[in-house]
């Protein structure tokens, strides 16, 4: 993949299939580039139109819509990089949202989709505790796992120690990072998410503060409904398809085996 592209995603720690896949669907629009202008356009040359036309090529073809939501996420990726990496000097597609109303039918939302929404949120102006929710969220945690203390993150995991629970979660370097500086800016705390009482009292996040951020998460990237649990069965299929065993996939999820089985049929 030229421009480094494919090393960068080496270095981020993604998974060889998921970095094959990423470049391919750059790919896949340079090749639509090169179609439509009968020559290669420079990199700098893109704009958000290029990349709206390309979408609603896809949606010509009856693309389903999670389908095109997450080239749309890969392509955000790119630019992101580009644009970080001064090849460009302005990312085209750092305002493109894909709103499509009147969806009749359902289609669920896949993990790798969700996570690409986080790298997404970091660079957006969305307050950071509601970034830090969704970054939790996405690691599986149910709402009372949430009441977790900052002295239980380290540099690279996070500790639960829900009662019947416990466990030790890995953080890859983006979540890990941002929870970092997030509880750096809000020094000194005792836990990682905080709600504020009716009599000013500081206590641990409420569950409706989670369930009210995650759902203007889900309204600013059209992802339908998600709650905790939906993020869990998301998480734990994604899980089993990267060749987890159940049991390694229960353990990360804070479950046993049976409870696993029974969320992924849910």
């Amino acid at each position: 993949m030229p421009f480094g592209y494919g090393e960068f995603l080496r270095s981020e720690g993604l998974r060889e299939t998921t970095i094959d896949e990423h470049v391919r669907q750059v790919t896949y629009f340079f090749t639509y580039l090169d179609r439509r202008y009968k020559s290669q356009k420079e990199l700098y040359e893109i704009n958000p139109s290029d990349i709206k036309d390309y979408l609603e090529e896809k949606k010509v073809q009856e693309l389903k819509l999670s389908s095109r939501k997450k080239i749309l996420s890969i392509l955000k990726r790119f630019f992101h990089f580009s644009w970080k990496t001064s090849k460009i000097s302005i990312d085209p597609a750092v305002k493109i949202e894909l709103v499509e109303e009147h969806v009749v039918e359902h289609e669920d939302t896949q993990y790798e989709l969700l996570r690409d929404v986080l790298y997404d949120l970091i660079r957006s102006n969305e307050p950071d505790k509601r970034i830090a929710i969704y970054c939790l969220a996405l690691h599986g945690l149910r709402p009372e796992e949430f009441k977790v203390k900052v002295a239980n993150l380290r540099d690279r995991s996070l500790e639960i120690t829900h009662p019947g629970h416990e466990r030790v979660i890995a953080l890859d370097d983006l979540s890990g990072t941002f929870l970092r500086n997030y509880v750096k800016g809000k020094f000194p705390t005792d836990f990682i998410l905080e709600s504020t009482g009716q009599d000013g009292t500081i206590k641990a996040v409420e569950r409706m503060t989670i369930g009210l951020n995650l759902k203007k998460v889900a309204k600013k990237y059209n992802l339908g409904r998600i709650t905790t649990n939906e993020i869990r069965r998301s998480y734990a299929a994604y899980l089993v398809n990267q060749e987890k065993s159940y049991d390694q996939a229960a353990m990360i999820l804070g479950i046993d085996k049976i409870s696993l089985l029974k969320l992924l049929g849910s």
